[in-house]
């Protein structure tokens, strides 16, 4: 591919060899940018949430301590004492079914953001459709809908911005401008990190103790913060990145949230071996997801093996859960999960449940039996289920069958001792009571959890 002279110049100045931290890295990205005007320095990070759900929606608010270095246009819809308000602030805009007009029949969007009192979002609504695919719809949760429309303006022209996720459940935002210099850029990517910090301490107050990742596999390759961000600034710009750079940024974001995680005492769920979309004539009339998927190639476990143990050099791998699809693994990844058991948890690393095309009586049992013969099988925290449908959750009543029935096998075989209320204790820690111990659901469980 060709490059510039200097984008060249820039490249040499940057060892992807080393991990910086993110002071030098943001030094690289003051000295290293060759254009000619001020360019915007962006940040991007990926979450382990999944957006298409209500309740892992990521959005907010937070203003940067020096600004985006970019004066941002505010359309302000307000009526009576909140117009003269909205002017006052600074709003380039201010008006009501005048400015609705506008816009509907003139296609006018010479703004930025979008406020508006409560009281206006009667007609503000009918916009809906225009404003909310580009990102212009007013919203309390942004702070852009409320009866301070003085107090919010104010805010956008100090250089307030909003981040939320998109499909892809990343999250884009501007941290400033070129010129700010390392330090300023430090500061105000600073916020924004303890922003979203502050948003994954909203889902921990909720409850939220799990955060899940689909892998089709994995290839742990570490990056430094510049060799990460001249990524993303290459895909931003069209260009097709490399599997290599694909799994450079993947790997970081992978620790990222691991440690956050670990912070948090949350469960990380790794899901492996998923071979998807095999079928390109459906995918293209279906789209993805709709049963052209299938069980893909063996999980890399010395690359599996690496990102644990990085992790576990830092203190920081959280309690986590391996599945893979592929049943041939169940072997290799409970002997895996057996380096790094740490104290305090019963059984830290634990070996998923049989999941999809294993979701049956002989992918149940392999499962089963393969943790017996590597592992702990009674700290096992049982069948799981992230189905939405209440038709799936036969699924614990079947798993439960096929593992009495397991261990009924076994006692008739002489391999287990004939041992009722020992059987019992077994039964109901792997069907219910691990579980709440180890996803912390104490406060939530039912009936039957103290011995």
């Amino acid at each position: 591919m060709f490059r510039g002279k200097k984008y060249k110049d820039s490249a040499k100045q940057i060892d992807r060899a080393v991990q910086y931290e993110p002071a030098d890295a943001l030094g690289l990205v003051v000295k290293t940018a060759p254009a000619k005007f001020d360019e915007t320095v962006e940040i991007h990070i990926k979450l382990g949430v999944d957006s298409r759900h209500a309740d892992q929606q990521v959005r907010g608010a937070v203003v940067l301590p020096n600004g985006t270095g970019k004066t941002r246009r505010v359309l302000v819809f307000a009526k009576d004492a909140k117009v003269d308000e909205a002017k006052e602030a600074g709003a380039d805009y201010v008006g009501g079914m005048d400015l609705v007009e506008r816009i509907t029949k003139e296609n006018w969007f010479d703004f930025d953001v979008v406020v508006a009192s409560p009281d206006m979002m009667g007609i503000v609504g009918r916009l809906g459709k225009v404003l909310g695919p580009k990102g212009l719809m007013p919203s309390p949760k942004a702070g852009t809908v409320t009866p301070n429309v003085g107090a919010a303006v104010k805010e956008i022209k100090a250089g307030k911005v909003e981040y939320r996720l998109d499909k892809t459940n990343i999250i884009h935002c501007p941290i400033g401008k070129v010129s700010f210099g390392a330090e300023k850029l430090q500061e105000n990517m600073d916020t924004l990190l303890a922003a979203l910090e502050h948003r994954m301490d909203y889902f921990a107050a909720h409850g939220c103790t799990v955060a899940d990742h689909g892998l089709d596999n994995i290839v742990f390759r570490p990056a430094d913060t510049a060799a990460l961000d001249a990524i993303l600034q290459k895909r931003l710009t069209g260009l097709t990145i490399t599997e290599e750079e694909l799994w450079q940024y993947k790997t970081a974001l992978l620790l990222y949230f691991g440690r956050g995680y670990a912070r948090r005492g949350w469960v990380m769920q790794l899901h492996f071996a998923a071979q998807r979309n095999n079928n390109t004539r459906m995918f293209r009339q279906l789209g993805p997801d709709t049963g052209y998927d299938s069980i893909g190639p063996a999980v890399n476990l010395p690359d599996l093996a690496r990102l644990l143990d990085t992790l576990e050099a830092e203190e920081a791998l959280p309690k986590t859960i391996l599945y893979s699809l592929d049943p041939n693994d169940n072997a290799a990844l409970v002997t895996l999960m057996g380096c790094y058991q740490g104290e305090g948890v019963r059984s830290k690393l634990q070996h998923g449940s049989a999941w999809w095309f294993n979701d049956c009586k002989d992918g149940m049992e392999a499962q089963l039996k393969g943790l017996a013969a590597g592992g702990v099988l009674g700290n096992f925290v049982g069948m799981l289920t992230d189905s939405r449908s209440f038709l799936s959750y036969t699924r614990h009543e079947y798993f439960r069958r096929i593992l009495c029935g397991l261990l009924g096998r076994w006692v008739e075989e002489g391999q287990y001792p004939d041992d009722h209320p020992l059987l019992e204790e077994m039964v109901a820690d792997i069907c219910y009571r691990n579980s709440v111990s180890y996803f912390g659901f104490q406060h939530h469980h039912l009936r039957g959890y103290e011995k």
